[in-house]
């Protein structure tokens, strides 16, 4: 077993003989190396440069292979690699893991039928199917809580596990997903993904408050979208500067936005003021596919025009009183509030 960890791959035996399999960005070699069980593994290559198309030396077009079939047969994988019109079929010399597979063929039309599988992928699938349905609980929760006049307060305290869900998520991403140089992709869609994703359309529906100024958050989302490049590091215990980018960029882009407007609501107000106004004119405009709502207040002769929600224009009326309330929230960040008297 020693002498196979010299060289990159797996080793597997076709007719007779026994083959190195590995593969670049381009190409998925097959290297003969020798008589079949024989373990004389000195034609091995350590590397692209080093292939020869000799000795039945085989140097296969990604883009070419419709399909890779692994199947575990009698504790042995099965690979058929169709290529064209040709299939390529490999018997590896043990049950391999999906790591094992994965490094090899990652990026390519894959089909895994393994019956045998580490602890972690399973564990990571009812996890990430736990996940889902805790996204959607916690959204009926929130909705209950608003519709119950003395839990209101408490309904934006759910958005926390929406916060821990794409957490959760990305570690087991980290943890389980080969990055090869084949796929360049830091983790695989799934269910787990999804979750993720929901989580983050609710954490940007749960505040109340529009910031005044986004370049408030700025800093904030970018704390937090370190945070999670150093959560994802650490699972996956080795530094990928393309992979850590992709988390970067996902972070500030869907995660990182409603965690932070979340967090600056979730605490006491650093500080609140209270403005009593009169209701001067309501708006409704339509942009880019939908309604948006503002109004104008009169404050000591002086009007000014906020943005407000539906349930807030809805409940304001022209003519009648009402209260802006200016409140900088735990993080700094600044918001306004128009509410019917």
């Amino acid at each position: 077993m020693s002498k196979k960890r010299r060289f990159p791959g797996i080793v597997c035996a076709a007719l007779g003989h026994d083959y190195q399999v590995f593969s670049d960005e381009r190409y998925v070699y097959i290297v003969r190396l020798g008589r079949a069980g024989a373990e004389d593994y000195e034609l091995a290559i350590s590397a692209p440069e080093e292939f020869t198309p000799i000795l039945g030396n085989v140097r296969l077009v990604r883009t070419e292979i419709q399909l890779v079939r692994c199947t575990l047969v009698r504790r042995r994988t099965v690979i058929a690699i169709q290529h064209g019109e040709e299939t390529a079929r490999l018997q590896a010399h043990e049950a391999l893991t999906e790591e094992q597979i994965l490094e090899v063929f990652g990026g390519l039309p894959l089909h895994m039928s393994l019956e045998k599988r580490s602890a972690m992928p399973v564990q990571g699938n009812w996890l990430e199917i736990g996940m889902f349905f805790a996204v959607f609980v916690l959204a009926l929760l929130g909705i209950a809580c608003r519709e119950i006049a003395g839990l209101r307060g408490a309904a934006k305290w759910l958005s926390i596990g929406w916060m821990i869900i794409p957490a959760i998520w990305l570690v087991l991403a980290g943890r389980r997903r080969k990055v090869s140089a084949a796929t360049r992709t830091p983790f695989a869609l799934g269910i787990g993904a999804m979750a993720s994703l929901f989580s983050c359309v609710f954490l940007w529906l749960t505040p109340t408050g529009r910031p005044l100024d986004w370049t408030e958050a700025i800093l904030p989302a970018a704390v937090v979208a370190v945070i999670a490049v150093l959560l994802y590091t650490a699972a996956r215990q080795k530094l990928e500067p393309l992979a850590m980018l992709a988390v970067a960029a996902l972070t500030l882009v869907g995660y990182a936005p409603g965690t932070v407007l979340c967090l600056n609501e979730l605490p006491a107000p650093r500080s609140q003021v209270t403005e009593q106004v009169a209701v001067v004119e309501l708006v409704s405009q339509y942009d880019r596919g939908d309604y948006v709502y503002y109004a104008v207040v009169e404050s000591e002769g002086v009007q000014s025009c906020y943005r407000v929600l539906r349930e807030e224009y809805d409940a304001l009326t022209e003519g009648g009183a009402a209260q802006v309330v200016h409140t900088t929230g735990a993080l700094g960040i600044r918001y306004v509030d128009v509410l019917c008297e």
